[in-house]
């Protein structure tokens, strides 16, 4: 898999613009998933077992909210902050 340089500058001048703008997430997301070669992504910030914020792209709106609504309080990563 070859990446273009101009590619991989938009890539971070939407991770920064996302930075600077949490409505900007989701395009950020699709940038960094196109980039790699996926097809969905998501970010989430967590404080003990919540939630402070969270973003998708490629995810189904009611999967997302499913996560968060069902599986988030099950994620074993958690349990490491």
């Amino acid at each position: 898999m070859s990446f273009s340089q101009s590619a991989l500058v938009e890539v971070i001048d939407s991770i920064y613009e996302a930075s600077l703008d949490t409505s900007r997430f989701p395009s950020m997301l699709k940038h960094v998933a196109e980039f790699v070669g996926g097809i969905s992504a998501d970010y989430y910030i967590h404080r003990g077992n919540r939630v402070l914020f969270g973003s998708f792209f490629g995810i189904a709106e009611e999967l997302f909210v499913d996560y968060l609504s069902n599986y988030h309080a099950n994620n074993p990563r958690l349990s490491v902050y």
